[in-house]
């Protein structure tokens, strides 16, 4: 069992530095008004669930610090003030886990070392059950049937049995779901299974029908293999048709005749090759003969200008060189 040995109070409301020792059975703490009691009860209130008013803090103090030493050797040490809110846990061995920033719930380790947690009974706010406070009622005897049902329920572990209850319902009501739904499909199956009653026979047609498949393709391969032999044999026939005939063939009067028309060809061919070399000579010289025949023209041209302007000349006397007359 987790209880505190200890309790430290420093300046948190009227206590400057106050150290409470603990039974871990029962305690009664005594004294008159205004020395302190509801002061310890409210600092057990923050550090076991972090219920926080500012008038904690002691007037013209830096913060509040509250230290707890658990009978886990454990201490932890509670610091809160405008600007700090920290949680330190220290063990026996000396190691430190601190907790800082954390909003308002506290975290799950420090709640594992004080060993106390709010109760949840599925409502808004959860119950503080470990601690109340003057005005508080009496914890259980103000609250409802169902509360009192639940938080009972709670302290001795029953709601477990209520959600292993309301599993084990869930599941089943699945379970019949899947059940009913697997027996529907199973006669679905077995109604489409009627139809291959006969499943033996039809095995056999098939293993008959790979046979005769099997068969089917070997013969057909064969087939084509033979339609390439007959369409060999065929053209096999026609060349040695072809052979026959050529032995027909007179060989020997064929080669005359064509003898004589190689030759008939070269003489026909000869004269026809002489004939145009002649014409084509003869271009030649009818082209050679109309050049000469322009330049004989042209010379003519040229004496008969010549002939001209000599007789317009007036002939002279060599010796004298007196004109001539000329008497026709």
């Amino acid at each position: 069992m987790i209880y505190i040995e200890e309790l430290e109070l420093e300046d948190f409301q009227t206590h400057k530095k106050t150290l409470i020792k603990l039974s871990p059975f029962f305690n009664v703490v005594v004294g008159p008004t205004r020395s302190g009691k509801s002061s310890a009860v409210r600092a057990l209130d923050f550090l076991l669930y972090n219920n926080w008013y500012e008038d904690y803090q002691r007037f013209d103090t830096s913060k509040t610090v509250i230290t707890a030493r658990l009978s886990t050797k454990k201490t932890v040490i509670r610091e809160k003030s405008g600007k700090i809110n920290r949680i330190t846990i220290k063990d026996a061995a000396g190691k430190i886990e601190r907790f800082e920033a954390f909003g308002t719930s506290l975290p799950s380790e420090v709640i594992a070392a004080l060993g106390v947690s709010p109760i949840d009974i599925g409502t808004k706010d959860p119950i503080f059950a470990n601690v109340a406070n003057q005005d508080d009622p009496l914890f259980l005897l103000y609250a409802s049937g169902t509360d009192r049902t639940k938080i009972l329920s709670r302290l001795s572990g029953l709601h477990w049995l209520d959600y292993a209850l309301k599993d084990l319902n869930t599941d089943r009501r699945t379970k019949s779901g899947e059940i009913q739904f697997l027996t529907e499909t199973n006669t679905q199956l077995l109604e489409k299974l009627k139809a291959f009653k006969n499943l033996d026979i039809l095995k056999d047609h098939v293993k008959d029908n790979k046979e005769r498949l099997v068969r089917i393709k070997k013969a057909s391969t064969l087939l084509q293999s033979s339609r390439v032999l007959v369409n060999k044999a065929a053209q096999w026939k026609r060349d040695y048709q072809e052979v026959q005939k050529l032995k027909t063939i007179d060989f020997p009067a064929e080669t005359s005749r064509l003898e004589k028309i190689i030759y008939i060809q070269s003489e026909i061919l000869q004269p026809l090759q002489d004939l145009n070399r002649k014409l084509v000579n003869n271009d030649q010289l009818c082209i050679s003969t109309r050049t000469q025949a322009g330049v004989f023209a042209t010379a003519i041209d040229i004496l008969e200008k010549q002939i001209a302007e000599e007789e317009k000349k007036v002939p002279t006397c060599t010796e004298c060189g007196q004109e001539i007359k000329q008497t026709v």
